[in-house]
């Protein structure tokens, strides 16, 4: 009889540790699936956002206040219809131009891999678009609405321009903290020369009197400057190449 008794009270508490086990077992499963969806979501949230242009160059898409940009310089060489846009290296050539065309700094495709592309005003202004389905050439209310999110014109270059040694000393203001990574990659005049290459940074918005309005970043102020040295806002003829930067509709 003792022992039937004890073989039962043992029987119990080996059912009992039996379903212990299991609750401990499906709470650490509980646990563990919890901290994995968790990962799974940090991990979702975290994923780089990216657009390719026509010719399947790939540009990270960041994130400032209410708007997208993409992070570096356009460097397509065809509309985005497929058209291409040509090449033009000769300054006489470039200074007589009516139409669209693009060229790297100096010629040189090493400065592409940096500064992508400078276009002029046809190439900015062809209905045929520069600018993937979706995008398109920042108007100066845009640069204005970036600027405002970043403190104002008089501190939001600072915040916008890359860190980097591409920029001439002094680069003052530059903390590149809105992740925008703005280079110094200079311009071409509508007469054919390369200019400024590690002192500016030119980015074009929309047409006025025919002209296409510019703002630009330098490397002796924190500034987004929109104005010239006589206070008229800046502009330049349509033979000048310049690069652009891309805001998402």
């Amino acid at each position: 009889m003792k022992i039937s008794i004890i073989a039962t009270a043992f029987l119990s508490i080996l059912v009992i540790s039996c379903q212990k086990e299991a609750v401990i077992s499906n709470s650490l499963k509980q646990n563990l699936d919890g901290i994995t969806s968790s990962a799974s979501k940090t991990s979702s949230s975290l994923k780089t956002e990216n657009i390719k242009d026509i010719n399947g160059n790939t540009y990270k898409v960041l994130s400032i206040g209410n708007q997208k940009w993409i992070a570096s310089n356009l460097n397509t060489s065809k509309y985005r219809n497929g058209d291409p846009i040509p090449e033009v290296k000769d300054p006489a050539i470039w200074s007589q131009l009516t139409t669209g065309a693009w060229c790297y700094y100096k010629n040189d495709p090493a400065n592409g891999l940096i500064y992508g592309k400078l276009y002029n005003w046809y190439a900015i202004n062809d209905p045929r678009g520069l600018a993937p389905i979706g995008w398109h050439i920042p108007s100066g209310g845009e640069w204005d609405t970036l600027a405002l999110h970043l403190g104002g014109l008089a501190v939001a270059g600072g915040k916008m321009k890359s860190t980097s040694n591409l920029w001439i000393a002094p680069n003052v203001g530059a903390t590149n903290s809105s992740g925008f990574s703005a280079l110094p990659g200079g311009y071409r005049a509508s007469y054919g020369e390369f200019l400024l290459l590690g002192t500016d940074g030119w980015w074009t918005f929309n047409p006025n009197y025919n002209l296409g309005g510019f703002k630009n970043l330098t490397n002796v102020n924190a500034q987004i400057n929109q104005r010239n040295s006589f206070g008229y806002y800046n502009y330049l003829l349509n033979q000048s190449g310049v690069s652009v930067r891309l805001v998402k509709n």
